[in-house]
């Protein structure tokens, strides 16, 4: 392949990848944190607007936030109004989490960029999805995970079992497609530790 090509490739994408954190920044750059779907207080909303009534356990799974963080979280989020904890029907000793009326009517910037696509037709997007798909890959292999990795994503997997066990394959399958069309940076992340460890997508719900 002439090395030229390669590198005007290379520049190209470097630009449309600058391009994309340009738009995220000024789709963001007015508003709060809360309203923030990507990072933060705003993305455990977010989460509680696709399933409302969560323990924290569970939102520190789905969300890889340490307790000792999301707990701190929750306090700000309960004392400003958004949230309510309450002991569980089922277990009292268990607390839930759920929405105000003030978390649920907080409007939420959505990280879904989708109409971008517009202007292409299914075959391309279909095509050039194959060619990103090759690309991912060779990235890919070039990343070797340590041993201290592969028990992290050994840890994730089983969260995400313990999850879908827990709430059933259609509800399960329902949020993380909810969580996809967010634009919730999570989903990416899974899809990751199963291109490293021979999980498909399905493993996950589909959030990618």
């Amino acid at each position: 392949m002439n090395d030229d090509l390669r590198v005007s490739f290379h520049e190209k994408l470097m630009g449309l990848m600058h391009s994309m954190r340009i738009s995220h920044m000024f789709a963001h750059r007015k508003a709060s944190p809360l309203q923030d779907v990507s990072r933060g207080q705003g993305r455990i909303l977010a989460m509680l607007k696709i399933k409302d009534k969560m323990t924290a356990k569970d939102l520190s799974y789905l969300l890889g936030i340490r307790q000792q963080s999301l707990n701190e979280s929750l306090k700000k989020l309960e004392k400003a109004g958004y949230i309510t904890r309450q002991p569980s029907l089922e277990d009292g000793r268990v607390m839930e989490i759920s929405l105000t009326e003030k978390g649920r009517d907080l409007k939420q910037i959505s990280n879904n960029n989708s109409d971008v696509l517009d202007g292409f037709l299914d075959e391309e997007l279909k095509q050039f999805g194959s060619y990103v798909d090759r690309l991912w890959n060779a990235y890919d292999e070039k990343v070797e995970a340590d041993p201290e990795d592969q028990e992290m994503y050994e840890r994730m997997r089983e969260r995400m079992d313990m999850m879908r066990d827990r709430m059933g394959d259609d509800d399960f399958d329902e949020m993380m497609r909810r969580c996809r069309h967010m634009g919730m940076p999570f989903g990416m992340m899974h899809h990751m530790h199963g291109r490293h460890h021979g999980y498909n997508n399905d493993d996950f719900g589909g959030c990618y």
